[in-house]
């Protein structure tokens, strides 16, 4: 086996991934080795069975907070534009987690100068793991099973029996649960043309020969198999964005686990949040989502971006794709998922990217090379043309080539079982974990590239500025203002969806001065609304009574930062 999974006889002497325990650990390692200068640990929870939910914050921590602000604003005073990472939200999908445990040692490792340009303007939040009880079934002794959920109970198949009566099992003691392929001419598979191995959906043209069980017995003779496993609650659908109701997989209303409570409370705390990367299943930038038609619905949510925010995706793909990020989501659709929820609900660019899916990465690698490859050749001769660019290059990239090794060795073949209640079956498929799941030396590779993503993406932040200030004696004690604000960044200083939802802090601009009847004419505190990101731009205009030398300050207060403040003396 060519990746390093922990599988019974053939755990690698290097497995990148750390139980909650050892996790928890690194963190707090991380964190005092660095010292409070460069990195705070978080503690904002507790999972179902009292793990500890941890955060990891690096930057400047020990910068000044400005204290001579007027008292409405003390509330932003401490805050810097943050860019929130998330992982391990799936118990299937332990790579994220290691991942961003190697991009913040890489981070913290840095040398003062180096460190100093790298936080020079925003903060990192990490959040590693957020399913903490249920990806310790991977750290467990039993037959290894990938199936995802929480360790909270639920009855999946609903009928008030006890749980998990009827779960997946190891039928053959192989110490793998797998998936079983039976014969059924009734069935709505058949094999896939280009790998026999996989079952695919039939059509017209070709009639169904099978069909796809989990491994398991029908335990309380209901006819069907592994249909209560002994998983519960996936974290990733618990979220209070397009949740699906009824669904036994989603909790049993939204925000019902204490895990996705915790972090959702973690995250609407912190104003200061202006980017959130979530690292799991799902991915909204190798295939970027379709803008929303027309104006929202007032009885559903919006689940789609409007024109401008998606022109955000664009870009963020953009970056990603010089990484040479290709994996798409084998799910499609994300109901309830935190990355959805913290791009709606919160009204932050919200990104989920999906790191390795090895079942996705061969026909998405090759489908972008022979695309490229045939833009360069001949009609007649496209095809040919096209597959030797497409070989080269999958094995020039390591991630790439180690997730087609996967698909193409990391596979338990059929092989005949004496099933008690189907008669003679297949047992096989994708050994667990390893689809979602890279070894150690490609851990390091992703966290390489997603380093660098992150610095792009911090480049991309709204950066607003006070950037001129007019000032004119009208004689009599009068003195007309006028200041022009700017957005100097890629990112506008609010999102469309931001600017609906109102959850972010306002845009504001305060005039400070000592006596609010010198104040002629415009407002002492002004509302902006949203400055697109490179062009936006708001003028402002002041009428005010005063002394000749007498000096009055403005402040501009961003969403997601501390505000900025212009000393002003009168003429």
């Amino acid at each position: 086996l060519l990746v390093g999974i922990a599988l019974p006889g053939l755990r690698a002497q290097d497995d990148p991934y750390l139980d909650a325990a050892a996790l928890a650990a690194r963190l707090r390692t991380l964190a005092r080795e660095a010292g409070p200068a460069r990195a705070e640990l978080l503690d904002f929870g507790r999972s179902r069975e009292g793990r500890p939910l941890l955060a990891l914050r690096i930057g400047e921590l020990d910068r000044g907070t400005a204290t001579d602000l007027p008292p409405g604003l003390m509330p932003r005073a401490g805050m810097r534009p943050t860019i929130l990472l998330v992982s391990g939200l799936e118990s299937d999908a332990l790579v994220g987690s290691s991942v961003l445990l190697d991009l913040a040692s890489r981070r913290l490792a840095l040398g003062d100068e180096d460190f100093g340009a790298a936080f020079a303007d925003h903060d990192l939040l990490i959040v590693p793991r957020v399913d903490l009880d249920g990806s310790e079934r991977y750290f467990g002794t039993g037959p290894r099973d990938d199936r995802p959920g929480s360790a909270t109970p639920i009855d999946h198949d609903r009928d008030a029996r006890p749980l998990d009566e009827d779960t997946p099992r190891d039928l053959d003691g192989d110490g793998l649960v797998l998936e079983m392929r039976v014969p059924d001419l009734m069935g709505d598979l058949v094999p896939d043309e280009k790998d026999p191995r996989l079952l695919v959906p039939a059509d017209e043209t070709r009639r169904g020969s099978h069909r796809l069980l989990p491994e398991a017995l029908d335990a309380d003779g209901d006819g069907e198999y592994g249909e209560d496993p002994a998983t519960g609650v996936r974290l990733d659908r618990n979220f209070a964005h397009a949740f699906v109701e009824h669904e036994a997989i989603s909790g049993a209303h939204p925000m019902s686990e204490p895990e996705t409570r915790a972090l959702a409370r973690f995250v609407l705390d912190r104003r200061e949040i202006a980017l959130v990367l979530t690292f799991g299943v799902h991915d909204n930038l190798a295939a970027l989502p379709e803008p929303a038609k027309g104006p929202p619905s007032r009885r559903e949510p919006r689940t789609a971006p409007t024109k401008e925010d998606r022109k955000l995706f664009e870009a963020a793909a953009k970056a990603l794709a010089k990484e040479g990020h290709v994996f798409k989501a084998r799910e499609k659709k994300t109901p309830g998922s935190f990355h959805d929820w913290c791009q709606f609900q919160v009204g932050v660019p919200s990104f989920a990217i999906c790191l390795f899916e090895a079942e996705a990465a061969k026909d998405d690698a090759e489908g972008k090379a022979k695309k490229n490859a045939e833009k360069d050749a001949e009609k007649s001769a496209a095809e040919e043309a096209a597959s030797r660019p497409a070989e080269a290059a999958i094995e020039s990239d390591p991630v790439l080539a180690a997730a087609r090794r996967v698909h193409a060795e990391a596979f338990r073949p059929w092989t005949a079982f004496d099933h008690p209640d189907l008669g003679t079956v297949e047992i096989g498929g994708f050994l667990p974990y390893v689809r979602r799941n890279p070894s150690v030396d490609i851990v390091a590779e992703l966290a390489s590239r997603q380093d660098r993503f992150v610095t792009a993406m911090a480049g991309m932040l709204s950066r607003l500025r006070l950037a001129e200030l007019k000032k004119t004696a009208l004689g009599a004690g009068l003195f007309e203002l006028e200041l022009t604000v700017t957005n100097e960044g890629d990112f506008p200083s609010t999102t469309d969806q931001g600017e609906a939802c109102r959850q972010p802090l306002p845009l504001q601009v305060w005039l400070e001065a000592s006596d609010e009847g010198m104040l002629l004419q415009g407002d002492l505190r002004t509302n902006l609304g949203a400055l697109a990101g490179k062009t936006g731009r708001s003028r402002l205009r002041w009428l005010v009574r005063a002394e000749a030398g007498e000096t009055l300050r403005i402040h501009l207060a961003p969403p997601h930062e501390a505000p900025l403040t212009m000393e002003v003396e009168l003429p």
